[in-house]
């Protein structure tokens, strides 16, 4: 990949993000359950990868040519600019993701290194109203057993998922009515049933990606927030638990001020402030029988298929920004990876640009001056 095509990838990635994650919210906003729209955001993420990975891997259409009137000299000027300016924007995003990576293998390390901290809870110690038979979650098509952890040395309660299901909890939080503490379990359980870890993962590597991406991090936000929802919907069975719900978030934020946060590769019961007072006003809404107007619904299925389908017709949005595309055809190149593979097979893929004769000659003496450059 040259830096005129990095260049343009980039810019176009982040245009189709941004478009993505709009698109998302707006089904968010007239999805009908708060799990819908958990998954919808889950869904987000995973289609910003898909995007990544058409980039990389597939041509993309050529709609405009912006630049098939310039005259050479200016080509020449232009191309060489984009040489430079690709090349930096490259090492750029390069030493943000690999700054991100480190950080997240780091927390990844961290928590793993927490949980064998923790001592594990002894069920008849404390009073659950939840059977031991719901104490398990569907991992790889398989119901596994969910192990309780406590420990003294974090704020709030939070979960866990890399090999074996895990819940911590404050070791204050033993001492609370076993309403409470049932509560809590529930809460917690919904996280893992859902598969949110994964889905955490997931949205990480998207972060990593596009780590310099506003809209990215402000879908993260929202991805959280909407998690949270559905695992509170999940744990609150009746209008009338909504009360012993409130004084439960607040019983833990205010026992666990002045302690460590959990770890932030984990999912907290607890974490930030803004969550925590979103959730509650969502809570005493819900008390009151207020609920948001919605003016359109769609079934999850057609949500999750209309999204898809979105998201491959904005796969096609590309910024017209590398001076050197040819204009002599309606599509790019196959990138060479995966022409190499289509090769392989027999299929021949183009994997080069149809430059008309002008452009080929201002191609020419670009690679002619890198390579004097060089020597």
């Amino acid at each position: 990949m040259t830096s005129p095509q990095f260049l343009e990838l980039t810019f176009s990635l982040s245009v189709q993000a941004a478009i993505v994650v709009v698109i998302t919210h707006w089904l968010g906003r007239v999805a009908n359950s708060e799990q819908t729209k958990c998954q919808l955001w889950a869904a987000c993420h995973s289609l910003l990868l898909l995007l990544v990975g058409i980039g990389l891997l597939l041509p993309h259409l050529r709609v405009f040519h912006p630049w098939s009137t310039v005259n050479e000299n200016s080509a020449l000027v232009l191309l060489d600019v984009q040489q430079k300016l690709g090349q930096a924007v490259f090492w750029v995003w390069a030493a943000g993701f690999v700054v991100a990576l480190v950080a997240f293998v780091l927390r990844t390390v961290q928590v793993n290194g927490f949980i064998h901290t923790c001592r594990e809870i002894n069920l008849d110690q404390i009073s659950l109203d939840i059977p031991v038979s719901e104490l398990a979650v569907n991992h790889s098509g398989t119901r596994q057993s969910v192990t309780l952890l406590v420990n003294d040395a974090v704020a709030g309660p939070f979960c866990w998922q890399f090999h074996r299901p895990y819940i911590v909890l404050p070791d204050f939080l033993l001492g609370l009515d076993h309403r409470q503490l049932q509560l809590i379990i529930r809460h917690e359980l919904a996280h893992l049933e859902a598969g949110h870890p994964v889905q955490l993962f997931v949205q990480r590597i998207v972060e990593m990606i596009f780590w310099f991406h506003p809209m990215v991090w402000w879908s993260s936000h929202q991805s959280a927030l909407a998690r949270e929802f559905a695992c509170d919907a999940a744990a609150v069975d009746s209008p009338g638990g909504v009360s012993d719900y409130l004084h439960t978030l607040l019983a833990v934020i205010q026992a666990g001020t002045g302690r460590p946060e959990a770890p932030s590769a984990s999912i907290s019961f607890g974490r930030g402030k803004t969550i925590v007072a979103k959730r509650a006003e969502r809570l005493v809404a819900i008390a009151r029988g207020v609920h948001p107007k919605r003016r359109l619904q769609f079934s999850p299925a057609a949500a999750y298929a209309g999204l898809l389908v979105l998201t491959v017709l904005v796969s096609f949005v590309r910024m017209p920004v590398n001076i050197s595309a040819s204009a002599k055809s309606p599509w790019s190149p196959w990138p060479t990876w995966s022409a190499h593979v289509l090769h392989d097979f027999g299929v021949q893929a183009r994997d080069f640009e149809t430059y008309d004769h002008g452009f080929q000659e201002v191609h020419e003496m670009l690679i002619e001056k890198q390579h004097s450059q060089r020597q």
